[in-house]
């Protein structure tokens, strides 16, 4: 039998709130079946071009806020004739995420190698500063100050305090603020004193 989509993994006579994948139920009474029948599901492509089709049908209209705010004019040519594109153009991605994504994570990736010039290109530059979030969580819970803070990055602290990042903030994992994380850098004296004059 060809099998060309997902399917429903479970044990045939066991009741919904037994634990699946535990060896107790590797028995003769309880067998392991794949059912195959049940409708197919939508591909990764198929439910990614439903929502990016649903995002730009949200956002249609909305007047451009960046100059270059079609990025696929940036692809090259190769990359277009093999079917590349973005579904979203800055103005949409930033109305959708608070921040253009790529952006955003080129600006972390800066400021936690400490490049304090980048970091300020970014807050001094109208056009830079509207594609980043100060005060966007990523995929380990912090905002970009927890990060500077947590690598004592007593500089960059300051210029993103003074860009209007929010102290206060805790992060999504430990309940921390920037100040507990740079408290506990062994030398981030620095960043301590930036944030403490915030606060208090």
């Amino acid at each position: 039998m060809a099998y060309a989509g997902d399917s429903v993994v479970y044990y045939e006579g066991v009741r919904a709130e037994d634990p699946l994948l535990s060896f107790g139920l590797h028995t003769s009474v309880n067998q392991l079946i794949v059912d195959v029948t049940e409708k197919q599901k939508e591909s990764f492509r198929q439910r990614y071009e439903r929502e990016a089709a649903q995002l730009r049908s949200k956002y249609q209209g909305l007047e451009p806020e960046f100059s270059d705010d079609d990025m696929n004019a940036s692809l090259p040519e190769q990359d277009r004739k093999r079917g590349w594109q973005y579904p979203l153009t800055k103005t949409q991605q930033k109305k959708e995420f608070g921040c253009i994504p790529a952006e955003q994570q080129r600006f972390l990736w800066r400021l936690q190698d400490g490049h304090l010039d980048i970091v300020e290109d970014y807050l001094g530059n109208p056009k830079m500063r509207k594609s980043v979030d100060l005060n966007r969580y990523d995929a380990e819970g912090l905002t970009p100050l927890h990060h500077a803070a947590k690598l004592g990055r007593g500089d960059i602290v300051k210029a993103l305090i003074a860009g209007n990042a929010d102290p206060l903030l805790r992060d999504k994992v430990h309940g921390c603020t920037a100040l507990d994380y740079a408290k506990s850098h062994g030398e981030a004296a620095e960043a301590v004193k930036a944030i403490q004059n915030f606060v208090v």
